[in-house]
Formats: C-alpha cells, sequence, structure tokens
C-alpha cells in the first residue's frame, strides 16, 4: 500500500515547492494594489475631517510606507527573474524531506498498531525478526544460518528495487540472553510481515479478529437474488387469485416479489408476503395517494410522510385483522373524505377570490356531503344548488332544480384531480344550454333562424338573409352571474344590446321585434359604410336638412341614410331603408327571406349650404331639419345647414341592369332576365354577404354622371350642343360626345367653318393622371391642313388631348374647354391664311423657312440653318393674343429669345397687307444702291398685288404668319452674329467700379429691327437689321432727332465710322464716303414721286391714322436729287468722293443749331428705312424715327485721304479711310451679315496686334477706344501730364518730368489695339535712349494695353510717369525684365500694375498697384519659381534712397519675413553712392534669393 499522509501535517505546494510554502506573483501583485487602493479610499474619507499638518502627516506616511513595499516588490522581481537554481534544489528539497516523512510515518503507524491493537501479543508469542528505521533496518535471528537467510531475502529485494546495501555501515551484534531481557514485554514484530511489505508492497496477514468484527459478510450473488425473486412471485400471484379484490382496481403488476394495483384512481398499494403459508398475512410494502392539486398546498403533496406512515399502520392492522377487503375499504373512505375537504378548500378559495358575489357555500359535512350554491343574482325561489356526497363507494353530484343532462357534469368530477372550478363549469355550460334553448324556440316563432351550440355556449341568430357570421346576433348566458348577453361580434359597439338582453331575460315579444327591426336597419347601414369603404363617398346617418313639413323629403321612410359624395359636395344620395314581410315584395330588395329582408331605395337630392335666413323667405313656415338638431332661436352665429332644391329617385332596376352593367342576383339564370322557378339551391354569389351591389353601382354611377350632368348644363347654356352622356369601350368608361361647337369671338368666320369642316369627332371624358381625376377633351381632326416635316404628323386622323381639373364648379370646366378651342380656332385662321396665299409667293417669301410642325394647338415654324432654329405660335386665351416662343436649340440657344416680347408685339399688331407692301424692302434695302431686286420675288408681290385684292378684304385686320416668317428668317443670321458676344461679367473693367462685375456686353432690344450694344456700360451700338443680309451699325450714343445731344451715361466711339469702312462692302464704298461728308437729315425723303422702284398703280392703298407713321414726314422738304442716277436713295443723301456741289445740294451755315461743335462729336440721327418697310417700328414705340423741329440741312466737310500700305483688316482691303469728322459714327453704316458675324466671331489676333487670347474684333476696337479714353481721363486728372491733342484716332501728351512726349493711337490698318509711340523732348535726348524707348512702348503694348483691358492696370502704368526722374530708369529696367527676364535669374519677374487678390492686404484688391506719394513709390511684383509664386509689396524711399518690403502690420508669413531680412541685408552690404538702388535691389532678389523649405509660400495664381 502507498503511505498515507497524516492528518494535519503541512505539505508543500503542487509540484514541491519550499518548505515555508509559495505564493504566485501575479497574486502577490493583486494583493499589494488592493491594500494600496484600499488605503487611498481610507485616506480619502478620513483626511477632510483632520487639519492641514495631520494631513501632510498621513500622506507622508502613505507615501513613505507604500513606496517601502513597491521597492520590496521590484527587488523580488528582479530575483525572481534570475532564481531558477535556487527554485530547482528548493523542489529536490522539498521531494527528501516528502520521502523522509514518508517512512517516519511508516513505523509511527506500525508502532501504534503494536502498542493499541496488538496488546495481548508477547516476546514469546511472536518473534521479531526485523526491525524497520527511517533509514536503517535492524534483522534479528536466533542463530547465525537465520540470519544469514534473512539477509538474502533482504539482498534479493534490495536488488530488485535498484538499490545497494551500505556494507561499510552494515554491523553484526550477538546478545546474550539475560533473565531480564527474558521477562520484558515488548512488542514482537512479525518478519514475515514486514518483508511482505518491503518487497510485495501489500499487507494480506491481518489477525482473524478484524476479520470477524469489521468485513462484511459477502452479498448474493444476481442468480441467486433472481431466483428467490421468482419464486416469491409465484407465491403472490397465487394469493391474488384466491383473494376477492374490488371491481375498480386497475393497472395490476407483480413483478420481484410484490404486487402493485391502483383502486378507483385514489390511491395505490404494494404488497407482498414474507412466506409460503396460505395463513401468512400480506405485507404492507408502500401507499401512495393519487389524488392531487397543484394549486393547493403550494405543489406540495396533500398527504405528509407522517400521515403516510400512520396510515400504513392502519392499513397493515386491517390487514392483519380484516383482510385486503378491509384496508381497501379503510383507505377510500380516507380518500374520499380527503376529496370532499378538497372540493371544500376550492370552493372557499373561489369566494374568496373571484366569484364572492355568486358563489357561497351553504353547508359542509366533513367525509359526507357539500352544499353550494351559484347564479345567487338571479332571484330565483328554490335557487341553483350543486351537492356533492358520498353514495356508495364513490362521490355522486345532485342539482336543484333538476338539470337534464346532468349525467355529464358527474363525469366532470374525476377522483384522481376533483376540481369545484371544472364541475361548475360543466354545470353552467349545461344550464346555460338549458335556457338557450328555450329561447330558441322562442325566437323561431318570430321567422328567426336560430342555432345553439360551442363551449361556453352561444344561441346563434341571423337576423339578416343573407348574414355573416360576424354578423350574427350571439346571445350567451354569463357564466358566474347567469344573465344574458347579447352581441354582434362585428361590431363590438352595437346600440341598444342591454335592451335587447334584458327583453330576452323577460320575454317581451313586441319589444323583441322592435329592437330586431332596428338591428338589421343598422347592420344594413354597417353594411352600407363596408360596401362604400374604396368608393369615393362616406355615410352618415344625419344631414341638417331645411325644409318644410310638406316636402317630399318628409314622405321617405323614417330609417335612411345619407351618402354624402367626396367629389360632388353638392349632391347627396339618400337611402331608404324598409322591411320586407315576404320573398317577393320587391325586385331591388338586399336579399329574400321572409320577415328578415330590408329592401333599399335610392334618391338623388341636389343641396346646398345656407343658414335659416337665407330660406325664411323661401319657406314661410319654420324650419325643420331632418335628423338633426333645432336651429338655436337666438344664436349670434348662424350655423350652416343645407336645403334641398332638388330630390329625383332614382330606378334601381335601369341602373343596374342597363347595358355593360352585369349583377350576380341570386337565382338569376345566366342570359336571361326571369328568376327560375325551381331553385333547387341557392346560387353563391361572387361577393360576400356584407357587400352590397345595388348600392355601390348607384354610388358609382352617381359619382361618375354627376360631373357629366354639370358639364352638360353649362356647355349647353354656352351654346354647345352635345349628344348626353353614353358608356364607351365596353362600360368601362363614361363619355359626352360633342355635336357642334360654336365660332369664338372675333375669329374669322372662314377660317372656323374650314376647321369645323375638319373636325371629326369631340368628346369628353373623365380619367385619372397622378393619382387624381381629371376631364379629358379629345378632338379628332382629319389630317392636317398643311404638311409639315414632322413624320408624327401625316396620318389621316389627328387627335388633341385637352385636360381640366375636376372641380366643383362646372362653368370653369365649360369656360376653359371653350377657350382652347378658341386658341385652336384663332391658330388655325392663322394657318389659314398663310394657306389661301398663292404657292409661288410662299415659295418665293418663305425661302428657307418651313412649318414643321402643327398640332392644332401650337404652330412651330422653323428657320436658319437647316432650320434647327424654331419659333412656337400660340394663341393664348387669357389675353386674346397670339404669342411666340423661341425654345433652344442645338447646338445654342435660340438667338431669337432676345427679341421675344418684340415677335410677340408684331404679330399681334401689324396687318397681313401691310407687310405685302413693306416686303421688297427685304431685297432691296436702297434702291439707289447697286444691289440688284430679285426678280422671282418682284413677280411674286406683283402677283400678290393684283390677284389678291378679294383676299385682302376677306382677311382683313387678321395677322399674317407670312410677314412673321420672313422676320425670323431675316433677323436670324444677325441675332445669332450678335449672340456671339461674350456677356460674362468681369471685374475691374470699369475705370471706377474696380470692386463691381460689369457685363463685357449688354443686348437691349429696342424692336425687332433695333437692338442696342453696350460695351461695359461704356459705349453703345445701334444695330439695324434692314434685310436682305444686310445691318446698319451707328453709334448708339447719339440722338437720333438731334445730333448735338449725347445720350447720358455713354460716350462717343471715336474712330467707329473708320473701323466699320474695313468691313464695308466694295459696293458701298462710295455712299460711305458721301455719308461721312454729308449726314443724313433725320427728315424722311419718301416725299419723293420716284422713291419707290415698282409702278405706283400696284402699291395698295395704305390708311393714315394718327398712330401710324407718316409716308412723307416733311412733305415741304427739298427732295436732294442723286448724282448718276436715276432712283432716289433711301439711306443717306446723294453724295461722291468730293464735295456735294450738285443740284438740289442745301449746306447750312456755321451757325446752324445742327452744325457740329468744333469742341466734340455732335450726334445725328441715324437713317431708318421707309414707314411701309417691315422694319419700320409700330406705332408709339421708341424707335419711332419722328420728324425733326425744322430741316437743318448738315453741312459739309472735307474728307481727308491717306493713302497706306500694308495689309487690310477687313472687307475693304487696300485703302484705309479715315473719318475726320465728330458726327461720323452717328451716321449709320451699312455692312452685310457677314462683316457683322466677322465682328463679333471671336479670332485670333491680327498682325500687328500683340499675342492674347481669342476675341471678336468689335470687342477688341471698343476695349481700345475705351482705353484710350480712360487714359485720356488720367492724362487731364493728373498734374505731371499735359495734353497735347486728342483727336478721333489719336492722343497726344507729355510728361515734362520724365522729358517724353508720348503718342498714343489705334492700329492704322486693323484698329484692333492700341501703340505707343514715345519720344525724347529737345532737352532730353540725351537721357534715353532708343532701346529704352523700344522697352517702354513694348511694355504698353504687350502688358497694359492687351486682354482683358483692365481700367486700373492703365491707370497703375500712368503713375509711373509721375515718379521722380532719379527712378525712372529704375522702373524702366523693371519693365525690362518683366519683358525679357535677365540670364542668371533665379525668379522670373511680373510687374503687378493691379493689386492681385494674392497680395498682403495694404491696398484693396483690384486697384492701381501703383501709388505715388512725396518721398515713397509703393508697387507690387510677382517671383515665380516652378509651383513658388510671391507677391511682393515693395516701397522705394526717394530721400533715403531705400528699397524694402512694405506691410502695415508685423507680417507672419515666413516667406515675407525671409524677402525683408533680405532686402534689409542687401541695403547693409550695398551702399548705393548717389544710384537709385529700386533696380539693384530687385535684381539682387531675382539672382541670390533663395526660400527655405520652412518659409515656402502656398502657390498663388498670377496677378492679372
Amino acid at each position: 500500500m502507498v503511505p498515507v499522509a497524516i492528518e494535519g501535517c503541512a505539505q508543500g505546494t503542487e509540484g514541491g515547492g519550499a518548505r515555508g510554502g509559495s505564493i504566485s506573483l501575479t497574486m502577490l501583485i493583486d494583493f499589494i494594489v488592493q491594500r494600496t487602493y484600499h488605503e487611498l479610499t481610507v485616506l480619502a474619507e478620513l483626511l477632510p475631517r483632520k487639519t492641514d499638518m495631520e494631513r501632510k502627516i498621513e500622506i507622508y506616511k502613505f507615501s513613505a510606507r507604500t513606496r517601502q513595499l513597491f521597492v520590496r516588490l521590484l527587488a523580488l522581481v528582479k530575483w525572481a527573474s534570475s532564481a531558477t537554481k535556487v527554485d530547482r534544489s528548493a523542489h529536490i528539497m522539498a521531494f527528501l524531506d516528502k520521502q523522509s516523512l514518508l517512512f517516519v510515518e511508516t513505523a509511527d503507524v506500525l508502532a501504534r498498531v503494536a502498542r493499541e491493537t496488538l496488546v495481548h501479543a508477547r516476546m514469546e508469542e511472536f518473534s521479531v525478526e526485523c526491525l524497520l528505521y527511517t533509514d536503517s533496518q535492524v534483522i534479528l535471528a536466533l542463530s547465525a544460518c537465520g540470519l544469514q537467510e534473512m539477509v538474502n531475502k533482504m539482498n534479493d529485494s534490495v536488488k530488485k528495487r535498484d538499490m545497494k546495501v551500505n556494507v561499510g555501515k552494515t554491523k553484526v551484534m550477538v546478545f546474550k540472553r539475560a533473565k531480564a531481557i527474558l521477562n520484558a514485554i515488548l512488542p514482537t514484530f512479525h518478519m514475515a510481515a514486514a518483508v511482505e511489505v518491503l518487497t510485495l508492497g501489500t499487507y494480506s496477514r491481518l489477525p482473524a479478529v478484524i476479520r470477524e468484527r469489521l468485513v462484511p459478510p459477502p452479498p448474493l450473488t444476481a442468480a441467486e437474488r433472481r431466483s428467490t425473486l421468482r419464486a416469491l412471485a409465484h407465491i403472490v400471484r397465487q394469493r391474488l387469485t384466491t383473494a376477492s379484490l374490488p371491481s375498480d382496481v386497475r393497472n395490476l403488476k407483480v413483478e420481484n416479489g410484490r404486487a402493485t394495483f391502483i383502486v378507483g384512481q385514489e390511491f395505490s398499494v404494494s404488497l407482498t408476503v414474507m412466506g409460503d403459508a396460505p395463513n401468512v398475512p400480506w405485507r404492507l410494502l408502500d401507499i401512495a395517494i393519487l389524488i392531487q392539486d397543484s394549486e393547493t398546498g403550494e405543489g406540495k403533496p396533500l398527504v405528509h410522510t407522517s400521515q403516510l406512515n400512520w396510515l400504513r399502520g392502519v392499513a397493515q392492522a386491517r390487514l392483519a385483522a380484516a383482510g385486503l377487503s378491509g384496508a381497501l375499504a379503510a383507505l377510500r373512505f380516507f380518500c374520499r373524505s380527503l376529496s370532499l375537504e378538497l372540493l371544500y378548500t376550492q370552493t372557499l378559495r373561489l369566494c374568496r377570490d373571484r366569484l364572492a358575489r355568486h358563489l357561497q357555500v351553504d353547508r359542509y359535512t366533513p367525509g359526507q356531503k357539500l352544499q353550494v350554491s351559484y347564479w345567487r343574482e338571479l332571484g330565483c325561489e328554490l335557487g341553483y344548488r350543486l351537492i356533492v356526497g358520498a353514495e356508495g363507494e364513490s362521490l355522486c353530484v345532485w342539482h336543484v332544480p333538476a338539470l337534464t343532462g346532468g349525467e355529464r357534469v358527474a363525469a366532470a368530477l374525476t377522483p384522481h384531480a376533483p376540481s369545484m372550478e371544472r364541475l361548475l363549469a360543466h354545470t353552467v355550460h349545461v344550464r346555460s344550454r338549458q335556457r338557450l334553448n328555450d329561447l330558441k324556440i322562442l325566437l323561431n316563432d318570430l321567422g328567426v333562424e336560430c342555432t345553439v351550440g360551442g363551449w361556453p355556449c352561444v344561441l346563434a341568430c341571423e337576423v339578416l338573409s343573407p348574414c355573416l357570421r360576424a354578423e350574427q346576433l350571439l346571445v350567451s348566458v354569463g357564466a358566474h352571474g347567469g344573465r344574458l348577453r347579447a352581441r354582434v361580434p362585428a361590431y363590438p359597439h352595437t346600440p341598444r344590446m342591454p335592451e335587447l338582453a334584458s327583453a330576452l331575460a323577460n320575454p317581451n315579444m313586441a319589444q323583441i321585434k322592435v329592437l330586431l327591426t332596428q338591428l338589421r336597419f343598422w347592420l344594413v347601414a354597417r353594411r352600407c359604410e363596408k360596401t362604400l369603404q374604396h368608393l369615393p363617398a362616406s355615410v352618415c346617418e344625419h344631414l341638417p336638412f331645411l325644409h318644410g313639413p310638406d316636402h317630399p323629403l318628409n314622405k321617405l321612410a323614417p330609417d335612411r341614410l345619407y351618402v354624402t359624395l367626396h367629389r360632388h359636395t353638392d349632391h347627396v344620395l339618400i337611402v331608404e331603408m324598409k322591411e320586407v314581410c315576404s320573398s317577393n315584395s320587391s325586385a331591388a330588395s338586399l336579399a329574400s327571406g321572409g320577415a328578415c329582408s330590408v329592401s333599399l331605395s335610392f334618391h338623388l337630392a341636389h343641396a346646398r349650404r345656407c343658414t335659416p335666413d337665407e330660406c325664411e323667405e323661401e319657406v314661410p313656415a319654420a324650419p325643420h331639419t331632418a335628423h338633426a338638431p333645432a336651429h338655436p332661436a337666438h344664436s349670434a352665429v348662424p350655423r350652416s345647414f343645407l336645403r334641398i332644391h332638388s330630390l329625383v329617385e332614382l330606378d334601381t332596376f335601369t341602373l343596374t341592369h342597363g347595358p355593360f352593367t352585369p349583377l350576380d342576383t341570386i337565382g338569376m339564370v345566366p342570359g336571361k332576365r326571369k328568376l327560375s322557378g325551381n331553385l333547387v339551391r341557392a346560387v353563391r354569389g361572387r361577393q360576400p354577404a356584407y357587400f352590397l351591389p345595388e348600392l355601390a353601382h348607384v354610388v358609382a354611377a352617381a359619382d361618375e354622371r354627376v360631373p357629366f350632368v354639370n358639364l352638360a348644363q353649362e356647355l349647353a347654356s354656352r351654346g354647345v350642343t352635345h349628344g348626353g352622356v353614353q358608356p364607351e369601350w365596353c362600360g368601362s368608361a363614361l363619355g359626352m360626345r360633342v355635336v357642334a361647337l360654336p365660332t369664338p369671338e372675333g375669329a374669322c368666320p372662314r377660317a372656323a367653318t374650314a376647321l369645323r369642316a375638319r373636325l371629326l369627332a369631340a368628346t369628353l371624358r373623365l380619367t385619372t393622371r397622378n393619382q387624381a381625376r381629371v376631364w379629358t377633351a379629345e378632338i379628332v381632326f382629319h389630317g392636317s391642313p398643311i404638311r409639315t416635316s414632322n413624320s408624327k404628323e401625316q396620318g389621316e386622323r389627328r387627335c388633341v388631348y385637352l385636360q381640366y381639373e375636376l372641380g366643383t364648379d362646372a362653368g370653369r370646366t365649360a369656360d376653359a374647354f371653350l377657350a382652347d378651342w378658341a386658341a385652336i380656332v384663332h391658330l388655325h385662321t392663322l394657318l389659314h391664311d398663310f394657306i389661301l396665299r398663292p404657292a409661288a409667293e410662299r415659295e418665293t417669301l418663305w425661302h428657307g423657312v418651313s412649318i414643321r410642325s402643327y398640332t392644332y394647338r401650337s404652330l412651330v415654324v422653323g428657320f436658319g440653318l437647316g432650320q434647327r432654329a424654331t419659333a412656337v405660335l400660340q394663341w393664348n386665351a387669357s389675353t386674346q393674343r397670339y404669342t411666340v416662343a423661341t425654345p433652344a436649340h442645338q447646338p445654342a440657344a435660340n438667338a431669337h429669345h432676345l427679341l421675344h416680347h418684340h415677335l410677340d408685339h408684331y404679330l399681334n399688331c401689324f396687318a397681313s397687307m401691310d407687310t405685302l407692301v413693306l416686303t421688297p424692302m427685304f431685297s432691296c434695302p436702297d434702291p439707289g444702291s447697286p444691289f440688284d431686286f430679285d426678280p422671282i420675288l418682284d413677280s411674286a408681290l406683283h402677283y400678290a398685288f393684283s390677284h389678291n385684292s378679294d383676299l385682302d378684304e376677306a382677311r382683313g385686320k387678321h395677322n399674317d404668319l407670312m410677314s412673321l416668317g420672313v422676320v425670323l428668317r431675316e433677323t436670324y443670321a444677325p441675332l445669332l452674329a450678335l449672340s456671339r458676344l461674350p456677356s460674362l461679367p468681369q471685374l475691374g473693367l470699369h475705370h471706377a467700379r474696380t470692386q463691381m462685375p460689369t457685363p463685357t456686353f449688354t443686348l437691349l432690344a429696342h424692336s425687332w429691327r433695333k437692338i442696342r450694344i453696350i460695351y461695359a456700360g461704356a459705349y453703345s451700338l445701334e444695330v439695324g437689321i434692314r434685310g436682305g443680309a444686310t445691318v446698319s451699325i451707328r453709334d448708339g450714343s447719339y440722338s437720333k432727332f438731334d445730333r448735338s445731344a449725347v445720350i447720358d451715361e455713354f460716350a462717343p466711339a471715336q474712330g467707329l465710322k473708320t473701323f466699320l469702312s474695313r468691313y464695308v462692302d466694295e459696293s458701298m464704298s462710295s455712299r460711305l464716303l458721301a455719308e461721312d461728308d454729308n449726314p443724313p437729315s433725320p427728315v424722311s425723303p419718301m416725299a419723293a414721286p420716284g422713291g419707290l422702284r415698282f409702278p405706283a398703280p400696284l402699291t395698295p392703298p395704305q390708311p393714315h391714322t394718327p398712330h401710324s407713321a407718316p409716308v412723307t414726314p416733311h412733305p415741304a422738304s427739298p427732295a436732294p436729287h442723286a448724282i448718276g442716277s436715276g432712283s432716289f436713295n433711301l439711306t443717306s443723301p446723294p453724295g461722291g468722293g468730293a464735295a456735294v456741289t450738285g443740284v438740289g445740294g442745301v449746306s447750312a451755315s456755321p451757325a446752324s443749331p445742327l452744325a457740329p461743335s468744333p469742341l466734340g462729336p455732335a450726334p445725328v440721327a441715324s437713317p431708318h428705312p421707309p414707314p411701309t418697310s417691315p422694319f419700320t417700328a409700330w406705332p408709339a414705340s421708341p424707335s419711332l424715327p419722328r420728324p425733326s423741329p425744322g430741316h437743318h440741312p448738315s453741312p459739309r466737310h472735307h474728307l481727308d485721304h491717306k493713302s497706306t500700305s500694308g495689309g487690310s483688316g477687313g472687307a475693304g482691303a487696300g485703302r484705309v479711310l479715315v473719318g475726320g469728322r465728330a458726327w461720323a459714327g452717328a451716321t449709320a453704316t451699312l455692312l452685310p451679315v457677314s462683316a457683322l458675324e466677322a465682328l463679333c466671331t471671336p479670332c485670333e489676333p491680327p498682325p500687328g496686334a500683340p499675342p492674347g487670347p481669342p476675341l471678336a474684333p468689335l470687342q477688341r476696337f471698343l476695349a481700345c477706344v475705351y482705353m484710350k479714353r480712360t487714359l485720356q481721363r488720367f492724362v487731364q486728372s493728373e498734374d505731371y501730364l499735359t495734353i497735347v491733342s486728342a483727336e478721333a484716332g489719336q492722343l497726344m501728351f507729355r510728361c515734362e518730368g520724365a522729358g517724353l512726349a508720348a503718342r498714343v493711337a489705334l492700329h492704322p490698318q486693323h484698329m484692333q489695339s492700341l501703340h505707343l509711340q514715345l519720344t525724347p523732348l529737345p532737352d532730353h535726348k540725351e537721357t534715353w535712349t532708343a532701346d529704352d524707348l523700344q522697352v517702354m512702348e513694348k511694355f504698353f503694348e504687350q502688358r497694359i494695353a492687351i486682354a482683358p483691358y483692365r481700367a486700373t492696370a492703365l491707370t497703375g502704368w500712368g503713375r509711373v510717369w509721375g515718379a521722380p526722374s532719379a527712378a525712372l530708369p529704375s522702373l524702366v529696367a523693371l519693365m525690362r525684365a518683366d519683358l525679357a527676364p535677365p540670364a542668371p535669374a533665379l525668379w522670373t519677374l511680373q510687374w503687378a500694375l493691379r493689386i492681385p487678390p494674392a497680395a498682403p492686404q495694404i491696398v484693396p484688391a483690384g486697384h492701381p498697384a501703383v501709388l505715388l506719394t512725396k518721398t515713397k513709390i509703393l508697387f507690387f511684383i510677382c517671383l515665380t519659381r516652378g509651383d513658388t509664386q510671391l507677391v511682393l509689396p515693395l516701397v522705394y524711399d526717394v530721400q533715403s534712397n531705400v528699397t524694402q518690403l512694405a506691410d502695415k502690420r508685423e507680417s507672419s508669413q515666413p516667406h515675407l519675413l525671409a524677402v525683408s531680412h533680405h532686402l534689409k541685408r542687401f541695403c547693409e552690404y550695398n551702399p548705393s553712392h548717389g544710384e537709385c538702388t529700386l533696380w539693384p535691389a530687385v535684381r539682387d532678389l531675382l539672382t541670390s534669393f533663395t526660400l527655405s523649405q520652412d518659409a515656402a509660400a502656398a502657390p498663388a495664381p498670377p496677378p492679372p
């Protein structure tokens, strides 16, 4: 055996730890942290109560103590990292100690056994052969041979265990026999047992005493046990066969020598016998009571263990005395008493918890009878009682009064689990069924079909036929109180249900009949609500109607419903309900089935809201309200009532059995209207019972037809003939066919008749759009009166769809429909007049124009290149005018959007006859010009005048589509060219408003033929569209009526006439020279008899009105004659290359009011075409040429001609015309449209101009003129500059301080660039070199007078002229470095003449970047190196000759600080010696300044 450790001896840790034990380092650290946290918590609680000194002492103690503790922990952790060998030695020592301890314990145990157990052993009885100690062994023997034998055995045993005997320490001793030793009583040891323990590890030589006292006898084997139990079971079966057992014994089972059975589901017993003799009594082994109740005793057994033990003793005694039957009878009596006690307890608990008012225990006799009364509120004479008592061997139930079917109640009393609640439930169920069967007989007599069933028992009554289960009247008996309850499952809040239950409890036939009738009507009302829940209608039982006592509404049945239509609030559908007494009473009844049927009849009422005061005159009697409270007599605020204007009864059969309206009718044979005679089985309808198809169809029909009826009345009152409401598309929709439409007011009868001839059909329908109902009018025409390019408009049938909102006001819909019809008629009138024109005339005048689409509602006219530009013509019914829309088209917006309103006005105001007379102007703007008249157009006009006189009379004052098409065609190219001008706003474009965005070009249309172009808010050009691919351009700053007046806010564009002359065609050059020398008079020359080229008889008469322009504004004015021409010039007086001295020439004196002033330009009136041209403005237009107060011929001026060499910049190449007269720009210049496109189209700079972005030539010219004008204004405002001369094309000034004379002029060839020419003054010729002058001129041309043409940059450049003369060479050096950087420079220089946005906020951005004071010069430069850009404000001090960085505040930007330090260092190490340091300082920055990584500046955009 393995030695067992002595109890209570301390052992090391698992695995052999140190002697004193060990602990985990993690646990130790955890303990230390917890202790520290605990001490901190204690300090936090105690320190606030102590003084300051005590707090310090406690904190110090805690810190010292904690520090010492953690120092020890640190030492321990360091030691543990190198204590592996120590730990290993400790484990070895622990193992040796454990082995030594085991030997000691073994010896001690053996000694204790020898002393205590074997106390009677003596030396004589036992021989001691071996003594064992801790690490030694003593062998005793009586002889040397015996000793040798034992040593040999020991040696063999030691070798088996791989051990050795220490021979050096082994000694042999011989004892002599002495008397004292022989008489000593010592415990002797059994050597054989010791050897057995040492060798085998077991001990099998225990004394017999131990076996007898401690070792149990051996158990029976499994075979012996099975044979014994089998024999005993045979004996038990034999005894049960001869014994008398009760009849309710169940589950008898004999096994393992015992018999187990259950008696009456109340208890079970286990019996056996103790022998095989027949007279051996039964032995009761176990008793189990099967009666249980989980609610009693909180789930514990009903019989306690001590009670079972007592009961087992009693039963065993009865077994011995009376046998098996007596013991079972005693147990049965006990269980019966227990069941009665349990029922009594349950009854008391029911009374206490729930049924105190309805249940009561009348009497209880333990073990015999329990009497309980229930339904105590009914007040029955005998009362309802339940008696439970013993009868025979089981419990029985009796009922008072007697109950039919009581045996089913007794079956609910189960012996093993008696329950009073279950017994009462079965009793109440049987009792309720008996009462409801009596009610069923009563209701069957009233014709109500009833069924009784369910648990709890319910009486289901079908008050309607057919009736859903949820609509049945359910009558039940209350389980607790026994009262009757009535309800309808589908409607929990059915009214008058308590009254009906009371009437059924105390049968009152009259009251029951009335209540059932009201219930039927109420259910029908709920069916109506469910039927209409998905229709736009609501059901209500009361509405405040105002009517007299004799009103037809009072003659209807009192039980009725009111259906209000959501979409038609002024119409109410009245549903009248009547009870049907027989099945054949009405064809429109709800359902057949005797007295349980309700028939419906419908009336449609038209009612409007009113007050009682409004109806007093119409209803003399006191007003009555239908199902509404009476109107208060003294109410301050009048209530709103409904007054019925009409009441119409609807024929239900006609509505529900018309075409396309099939309904499911019970008993209807498919395909026939008669009911079948023999209804073997009921036909099942498609709809549920609660759905009323007649009501749904009538409401839907009313909802659909009421709008049609209202609209039909409104259309009839407006003269529209229609065919009434008719079903369409197999009954899926309703439509109203319009038979005839009236002619709109103001429409041409002939055009309306032609349109009506094409009209095939017009139908009004109700459709759905975006989940809303709208009116849709479909108007069908036969084809199109004109062939268009749209492929979708080529069919024989053209449909027009119009939609209107469905509102309560049908008159508004009728007006909208007639307005759309009028729009169609008026638009067709415009097209009809166009169609009546001859085909040759249409093809001639509409060359390049076509009708792209005609939808009867809109007319789309295509024109322009590929006819991609369109104009949409429509008639606006609200304004009674035509509208012209110009939608955008690819690739650009529609150019005619600028003339949108003017085209509207032209189309609505000009008559077609006038346009026919003026059409020749499109092809021949000037009869005296070299342009040839188009012979095709000429013949077309002759044909129109000679053959269409009757047509003009029939057409009257209708607007003309022909002239509008010509206007669109002739204005398209000029407008498209003008649309190419940029309109993007720019900052700094204006010389004064530098921070305000100014549009580059602004286009304003005075009329469809007069367009004003405004550049930068400073210059104005007036473009006149003359037709025939010709336009006229004049300076719009001059007044057209007074040449000496200039329009406010605009300045004359000097040199405009000369600039435009470069684009004039060669055929117009001679006339331009005459116009420049002789400006035209505002008097129209139309008085000349030979003015028109076509014969006078062909000219139609033109009536003169006060608002029309006269043909000859000044009949008294002299008519000039052309030189060398027999025709009259419409645009300008005759003139040539020399002065006008011909016959009829009129010269003006210098004192004339219209004579030009020598100090400035004099405006003149622009030429205008004859007032009979389509380009003549309409009356009251601002651009209408009005007569001058007097005729003042313009003075003659001589023209200076200069021959020029080089290329030309326009159409007039090879010559230069310099108009040196002030009024030259006021005279209109005729240009072809191609020249206008060249003026407005962006292009590259012309030869001789500095490089720049693509800009329009007109923009370059106006920008250069504006820059020259800004420079002139600047020179006039500065004292150090003096103007020498300011002519139209050049500006000359001088600067005394700089010793230079400057001439700024436009380029003589193309006039699209501004150039500077510098000349040293006689006293300063040696100051400036030719290279310096060339640098300044080139800097002006490439840095100042270029796009985007900033006036502020020009101002900054002009301020440079005011710098001191000593600083001017340095500034010129800056210009040279800007144009061409020096070779060794590290940075690229750019001189910013305008404050850039990235500059330090010294001066606001956008202002001139050069500021001069008496002693300082502030300027800005931009240094660029790779991606790094520096904007530096520099200040040059004239007195101290120092250049430094300028900044008002201390700058925190690293790059500015680096530049400032560099400039200071330059000033320290480079003395000036009288030389200006401005350029040397900047040059030093360019060549030697470096920027560190820390001072790197963020990339900034270059200065503009």
